[in-house]
């Protein structure tokens, strides 16, 4: 998934600002590209659990 210039631009604006850290467009982008695809894992991680925990429970609703 790719973030928008938009946002990685104020991304760079908020980093600056907070940590008087100036990073570059690219460092910027790959920042919000791992976070991006760090927090999608943990969604897909999440999905899979509750799916398992509903099958779980409707099998064990079953007998």
């Amino acid at each position: 998934m790719s973030v928008s210039r938009i946002t990685i631009e104020e991304f760079r604006e908020v980093i600056c600002e907070e940590f008087g850290e100036d990073l570059t467009y690219e460092q910027a982008e790959k920042i919000l590209t791992n976070c991006v695809g760090y927090f999608g894992l943990l969604a897909k991680l999440r999905h899979h659990n509750k799916e398992a925990e509903y099958e779980s429970f409707n099998g064990a609703n079953k007998k």
